[in-house]
């Protein structure tokens, strides 16, 4: 079904968050508008409520609306202005320690660049375009003496052809995601914030932003997470600068991890302990095992974005570096050992070589 989502004074809303529900507020399909105010959903017929989201206008959630077998639907939403401070405080003010007017210039930045960073992510996601990459990984190596496969200062180049720039990306962009995740028993995926999730409203409203103009045609955006609950989060600069046609635009992320240390306690660590245990079995019994020391800000990444032809901006290089645990040993003729864990920064690279398009 398409859906077009027009404000009340009949004005195109491109670029804006929109979910439908079940009436128990299940979020059942999600997508964001292009730049004519349509989305496509697929959804059986029934009874659904439709929410939209975007900066600069309020959230709306539609009445029970019946869906049934029309191939098109056309919402129309409340279009009147919201003002700035609501994009950096609701309810308790968790942004107070920043200065007021820096935070207005941060959000009346981002309410100005936002529209066009869902650009970059309408093209990422066109079926139609392909990102020929250069993407440069860590390699694992046989270890000596002692067996087992680490990482060593070896890395593997590979071109690969994909549908977005930033290959295994796949972050809701109508939520606040996980930007650490166990995959399996040995590996974790270390996420960067792409462009589907800085194109989101709802992404921005877990951060306080405070924002400077630089120059005429330069500025910046800091944002930091309102609040600390436990998981692996980010917090960063955007960059903004100009392109062809005058308008400011995204140029750079930079942002690294916060909350890393209880992830790497429950996910990292033990694997590692497990690991040295193995190695050790039968004949050092008396292992010592000390807590990690982490320095999140090792553990980073960058995102840069350029004009690759008039009008069309896409992420032209990322950078991210995950965590990878090594230890240093210390045995006693007792056959008692001390281990103590040491981080590494592994970094994941990628640039573009050439955008194909149909």
């Amino acid at each position: 079904m398409g859906v077009v989502v027009r404000g009340s004074q009949g004005e195109i809303l491109a670029y804006t968050d929109l979910s439908v529900a079940d009436l128990q507020k299940r979020v059942l399909a999600a997508a964001i508008t292009d730049r004519e105010g349509r989305a496509t959903l697929t959804l059986p017929p029934g009874t659904y409520r439709i929410r939209v989201q975007r900066i600069g206008v309020p959230r709306w959630v539609s009445d029970p609306i019946e869906l049934g077998s029309a191939r098109e639907l056309t919402v129309e939403v409340p279009s009147a202005a919201i003002e700035l401070p609501g994009l950096v405080a609701t309810g308790e003010d968790l942004c107070a320690e920043y200065p007021a007017d820096e935070r207005a210039v941060g959000a009346e930045l981002l309410v100005e660049v936002l529209p066009r960073i869902a650009e970059i992510r309408a093209f990422e996601l066109d079926p139609d375009v392909r990102f020929a990459m250069e993407v440069t990984r860590p390699k694992k190596t046989w270890r000596k003496p002692g067996g087992g496969w680490t990482y060593y200062r070896e890395w593997q180049v590979d071109t690969v052809a994909i549908d977005r720039p930033i290959e295994g990306a796949a972050l809701d962009s109508l939520g606040r995601p996980e930007f650490a995740t166990p995959i399996d028993d040995t590996t974790n995926l270390y996420q960067p914030p792409d462009a589907g999730l800085l194109a989101s409203e709802a992404f921005w409203t877990g951060y306080c932003l405070t924002g400077r103009r630089l120059s005429e045609q330069r500025a910046e955006i800091d944002f930091r997470p309102k609040e600390r609950v436990g998981r692996v989060d980010i917090a960063g600069t955007l960059q903004l600068a100009p392109v062809s046609s005058g308008e400011l635009h995204l140029s750079r992320v930079d942002f690294h991890y916060v909350d890393l240390e209880p992830f790497v306690r429950e996910f990292e660590y033990p694997k590692l302990e497990i690991a040295i245990r193995k190695d050790h079995e039968g004949y050092r019994p008396g292992l010592r095992f000390f807590r990690p020391q982490i320095i999140e800000t090792d553990l980073a990444g960058y995102l840069e974005f350029g004009e690759v032809q008039p009008g069309m901006i896409v992420g032209t290089e990322w950078s991210v570096s995950g965590i990878h645990l090594s230890y240093a040993a210390s045995f006693t003729a007792g056959q008692a050992g001390l281990i103590y864990p040491a981080t590494r920064s592994l970094p994941t690279s990628a640039r573009v070589l050439a955008v194909i398009l149909p």
